[in-house]
C-alpha cells in the first residue's frame, strides 16, 4: 500500500525564508535513543492537510533516524499510521525537539551543517 503522506524537509523551508537553525542543528546532532522529536507530515491527497506528531528515537544512523510514533495525527488523512508504528526520516525533517534523556554539551558530535 502507497504511504498517503510526505515527511516535510523543515529545514529546506526554513532556509527559503532565510532562517539558519543553528541551535536546533546542534541539538540534532546531540540526539540520543530515547530521545524525542517532533516531524510534520504533509498529506499526498487533495486538499493538502499537515500534521505534526511525535517519535521516539529507535535508531541513528549519521543524520538518517528511525522512530516509533507516540501521537496520531488529529485528522484521518495519513493511512493506517498507529502508535509505535515505525518511520525513517533525516535530520533535515526534525521539526522540533521534544523530551531528551539528560542534558547534554555540544561538541561529542559533529554539527549538522
Amino acid at each position: 500500500m502507497r504511504r498517503s503522506y510526505e515527511i516535510e524537509d523543515i529545514d529546506a523551508r526554513r532556509r527559503e525564508a532565510g532562517i539558519d537553525d543553528v541551535d536546533l542543528r546542534h541539538a540534532i546532532a546531540e540526539l540520543g535513543i530515547g530521545d524525542e522529536v517532533k516531524i510534520t507530515l504533509l498529506s499526498t491527497a487533495a486538499p493538502l492537510v499537515t500534521e505534526t506528531v511525535v517519535l521516539r528515537l529507535t535508531s541513528i544512523r549519521a543524520t538518517h533516524f528511525r522512530g516509533t510514533l507516540l501521537t496520531l495525527p488529529h485528522r484521518g488523512t495519513f493511512g493506517d499510521l498507529a502508535v509505535g508504528s515505525s518511520m525513517t526520516f533525516t535530520a533535515a525533517q526534525v521539526h522540533s525537539i521534544g523530551k531528551t534523556r539528560a542534558p547534554k554539551k555540544w561538541g561529542k558530535r559533529p554539527a549538522i551543517t
